[in-house]
């Protein structure tokens, strides 16, 4: 089918189909590449979508969006439908980037300056990590997220201009990029993937 994408802001790849996020449109896009249907979604349940902007798919094709105004996390069976939502203006200040595994969801809180944890069995908000700041592991506007097939998070630090990585329980391991021009450097760093061979992708 014919779709009409405004303003592309994350992506996912997942079992033959594409889920595009759209705060521009205030739209999911998905496109099942094998079947070539198109379906879009702007309402979920009795909201109305605002900003999506992190996407992700579980193993069991369950769909995980935020929505950085509404400050939610959606999550969707792999047709589209709700299944429940989880967060509030207390939790967070901007949702963004998210990622699961087999029992949590990490969710980047850009605004807030941390990556906070929920149990993916009940929805309940187990522990965040990162603050505010300039160290290892602290986060300045923090945008993106990905997890490796090790388990490790990989989370883009926009405006300190560097990628961090920790294990699944939020200790840091590594860093790397710096404000700059130059081969490797960074002006703001947004999206991150790795493969199957461990590259990675900003």
């Amino acid at each position: 089918g014919e779709s009409n994408i405004l303003r592309p802001y994350g992506i996912f790849a997942y079992a033959g189909k594409v889920y595009v996020t759209d705060p521009g449109l205030r739209a999911l896009h998905i496109f099942d590449i094998e079947k070539k249907e198109y379906r879009q979604i702007e309402k979920v349940q009795s909201e109305i979508l605002k900003s999506p902007i992190g996407i992700t798919v579980d193993s069991d094709g369950k769909i995980y969006l935020t929505d950085s105004i509404l400050n939610k996390v959606f999550i969707l069976d792999e047709n589209g439908n709700f299944i429940k939502s989880m967060g509030n203006d207390v939790i967070f200040k901007r949702p963004a980037g998210i990622a699961v595994d087999k029992d949590r969801i990490y969710v980047v809180d850009t605004h807030g300056h941390k990556t906070i944890v929920f149990s993916k069995e009940d929805g309940n908000l187990l522990f965040t990590f990162g603050r505010n700041g300039s160290n290892e592991g602290d986060f300045n506007y923090p945008t993106n997220i990905f997890m490796d097939n090790d388990g490790l998070l990989y989370i883009t630090d926009s405006m300190h201009f560097r990628v961090q990585i920790f294990d699944r329980d939020g200790k840091f391991l590594s860093s790397f990029g710096r404000h700059g021009d130059g081969s490797g450097d960074f002006s703001k760093p947004k999206g991150i993937a790795v493969d199957s061979e461990g590259h990675i992708y900003v």
